[in-house]
């Protein structure tokens, strides 16, 4: 044993042939020089392998299994995202003993996504918009151990705001960083909850043509660790109170500012149409088309009947006499019978 090497990774298997007491005794790892069976493998008297948590010991059959712990890393294309967008997560697994990595994604305490291989992809499109928010966590498991990371994905809403002021051109966006704060706080009372954590990006102050109302604009990012509690669910709570005259003012630096109302620029937020409706207007259109189709088919063919019954009467007979005149035949002319072909005379030319 003093001469052996033994390698850093890999499985072993130690089998003691005789009875495991007679050969530690032989090696005078034994209780009467005050050493037990677990001394053998972690002590650096014999073998040495420390007891820092990375093997598992089996004392029954003697043997001994080393391991390394996986890394696990974990990447998102975006942090941040609104309702109509999706991000796409990366967990990648490496290092570590064995070499096998089996790769779950788990989202509040439950697999959302699980494969095998080096590096497992999940979009959040496979989840319905209220359930796509929160901490994810990306599990790496080597069938001994496992490591696992964690990222949180947070909801993009706008918030819109019609500020009362004195002079609207004494407003700019130089005075954004004195009202994120004043409305971030105004928010956490709408929603009775801390946001801490959440921020406000992309600020614009505008003035519109009324001289005492200044425009605010903002995009509030937010969500909470189990995507319960949004950006969005939070501006509904404040809109909800400001429809209602509650709490309807910003406090800056210690100045009240009234806050008129809510609008929504043009073309932010389009009118949509629920599936179920879009499918109702399709059928009835269609039904319509029909309609008028067979409508115009119709209507030909009673212009075609008119038209022919309408030449039929207008067609006037002929007025050129019959003149038949075949051999042993009965012949017709100016209604009269003739019976013999040498009785037969053909009108002038002119008459005819």
């Amino acid at each position: 044993l003093e001469n052996s090497t033994f390698l850093r990774t890999g499985f072993y298997e130690l089998v003691l042939y005789y009875s495991y007491e007679t050969s530690l005794s032989v090696l005078l790892c034994t209780k009467d020089f005050g050493h037990k069976y677990l001394d053998f493998i972690t002590s650096d008297e014999y073998l040495g392998f420390g007891n820092d948590g990375t093997f598992i010991y089996d004392t029954d059959v003697q043997r001994v299994q080393y391991y390394e712990f996986p890394t696990a890393q974990l990447t998102s294309d975006k942090s941040s995202f609104s309702r109509s967008n999706d991000a796409r997560l990366t967990c990648t697994g490496s290092g570590g003993y064995p070499r096998y990595y089996d790769i779950t994604f788990w989202k509040n305490g439950v697999a959302v996504y699980n494969g095998v291989g080096n590096t497992l992809e999940f979009s959040t499109s496979a989840l319905n918009d209220s359930l796509k928010y929160g901490v994810y966590r990306c599990v790496v498991n080597n069938m001994v151990v496992d490591d696992s990371t964690s990222v949180l994905l947070q909801e993009e809403a706008t918030i819109t705001l019609e500020l009362s002021v004195p002079d609207c051109r004494l407003w700019n966006n130089t005075r954004i960083p004195e009202l994120e704060p004043a409305v971030l706080e105004r928010l956490e009372v709408a929603c009775d909850c801390s946001l801490d954590d959440a921020t406000l990006k992309d600020s614009i102050i505008s003035c519109p043509e009324r001289a005492k109302i200044a425009n605010f604009t903002s995009i509030l990012v937010y969500s909470t660790d189990d995507g319960e509690r949004t950006a969005s669910t939070v501006i509904d709570s404040f809109y909800d109170e400001i429809d209602r005259g509650i709490n309807t003012t910003l406090n800056l630096n210690g100045t009240e500012t009234g806050i008129e109302t809510t609008f929504e620029e043009e073309g932010e937020d389009e009118f949509k149409l629920s599936d179920e409706a879009l499918n109702g207007i399709l059928f009835a259109a269609g039904f319509l088309s029909a309609i008028v189709i067979i409508g115009f088919i119709v209507g030909v063919i009673l212009l075609i009947l008119y038209f022919v019954k309408w030449r039929t009467r207008t067609v006037k007979p002929s007025t050129v006499p019959e003149a038949i005149y075949r051999k042993d035949e009965v012949h017709l002319s100016e209604g009269k019978i003739v019976e013999n072909e040498d009785d037969f005379e053909l009108p002038p030319p002119e008459d005819v």
